[in-house]
């Protein structure tokens, strides 16, 4: 059996005057001494602003908690984590290939990559589901609303 690849070092930096600066660096440098002797790559590239927790928090406190009433009559953690993957699945598919049978199969993508664009599609097409399917009105967010909170640890970085 061949050796596993290592799992790929990520870092985070900033360009200044030509040069990247990154607190990171020396780590990931430490990281690779662990690895065996193959081939890589080193790639630099602009970070992509994902989804915010400010809007992640709307879609799983607001929009999936009334889905599921509307379903269910009650919120339930399994509920929510049921209605997340199936809203995945329809709205965010991604083909896989099985690696033992080779056979390809669709599943729902994570959400936790998508840009800000594709988030705020996502969370208007799992809208227009609730709409169409249950007749929910969507009412006008108020700023008192606990989702709209700003999360000083997840939106800092």
């Amino acid at each position: 059996m061949a050796p596993q690849k290592p799992e790929p070092i990520v870092i985070g930096g900033q360009t200044v005057k030509g040069r990247i600066r990154s607190a990171a660096w020396k780590w990931a440098m430490a990281s690779l001494r662990k690895w065996p002797d193959l081939a890589c790559e080193i790639e630099i590239r602009p970070v992509q602003d994902t989804r915010s927790a400010r809007a992640n928090r709307f879609l799983w406190g607001y929009v999936y908690r009334e889905i599921v009433r509307e379903m269910q009559g009650r919120v339930t953690a399994a509920a929510l984590d049921e209605l997340h993957e199936s809203m995945k699945l329809r709205h965010n598919p991604i083909r896989v290939t099985d690696p033992v049978t080779g056979e390809e199969r669709i599943v729902g993508g994570s959400t936790r990559r998508m840009s800000i664009s594709e988030f705020s599609d996502f969370i208007e097409a799992v809208m227009l589901d609730g709409s169409e399917a249950f007749g929910i009105v969507w009412r006008e967010p108020r700023e008192d609303e606990a989702w709209r909170k700003r999360d000083e640890r997840t939106e800092a970085a």
